[in-house]
């Protein structure tokens, strides 16, 4: 049997991704170039889906979505999901695309 070693006390600290609302995320653009100005923070929003089918072909997805302070379109990159009008759906990620705006 190996004799005990001791080791250093680890230190984990957890950051929660915070959740915000669309109008936040808008701000996030620059107001010339429209490019998100901040593409490596995840961010969770919650919204309700306005489109009624994928605008994409392939294996991503596309839905708009919308909350009380604005709309966003939400692509999802290699992966398939299926939403319908009015569901409420809640999302994680980075703003890695401009975001042209609409209302």
């Amino acid at each position: 049997m190996a004799p005990a070693v001791q080791s250093r006390t680890a230190v984990l600290t957890v950051n929660p991704i915070p959740h915000v609302d669309i109008g936040f995320l808008r701000g996030l653009e620059d107001p010339v170039t429209w490019q998100t100005t901040d593409t490596s923070t995840l961010w969770n929003v919650t919204g309700v889906v306005i489109t009624a089918t994928n605008e994409t072909s392939g294996n991503t997805s596309s839905y708009y979505i919308q909350d009380g302070t604005g709309g966003i379109n939400l692509f999802i990159p290699a992966a398939r999901i299926s939403a319908a009008d009015w569901d409420m759906v809640t999302a994680t990620g980075p703003c890695k695309a401009s975001m042209i705006p609409w209302n």
